[in-house]
């Protein structure tokens, strides 16, 4: 991975924009990848973002861009070279029409009084 990882097209403003675009309300950035390559300097390993030819930190950048926007949802796998694919924020733009639309019905809610039964259904109610 750190051969391939140049995201010279990271672009944290296009990326919550997409999501504020979809409604959401967190951004969930993952900084160590599964197999263990981390995106900020780190001196527990040298399998992070430093040591590839991008060799700059991702994870403030997000943070800033973020917190000068709110907090969003962003569950979007970019490119190595950092950019979004169309599909996926043509999907994006989609799921943001149904939140302006339904957004609210989801907005703080809790588990309902009933239990889910065999996944064919679960119920959500909010205090009011």
């Amino acid at each position: 991975m750190c051969r391939e990882f140049n995201p010279v097209k990271f672009d944290a403003e296009e990326w919550v924009c997409i999501a504020k675009g979809a409604g959401m309300k967190y951004i969930v950035f993952v900084p160590k990848h599964h197999d263990g390559f981390s995106l900020w300097d780190t001196k527990a390993t040298d399998f992070n973002i430093m040591n590839t030819p991008y060799a700059k930190e991702c994870i403030q950048t997000m943070v800033k861009i973020a917190g000068r926007n709110g907090n969003y949802l962003l569950d979007m796998a970019p490119k190595p070279d950092g950019s979004v694919e169309d599909p996926q924020i043509k999907l994006f733009s989609q799921i943001g029409d149904w939140m302006k639309a339904f957004g609210e019905s989801i907005y703080q809610t809790q588990g309902g009084p009933y239990l889910p039964i065999k996944g064919e259904f679960a119920s959500t109610r909010k205090e009011n």
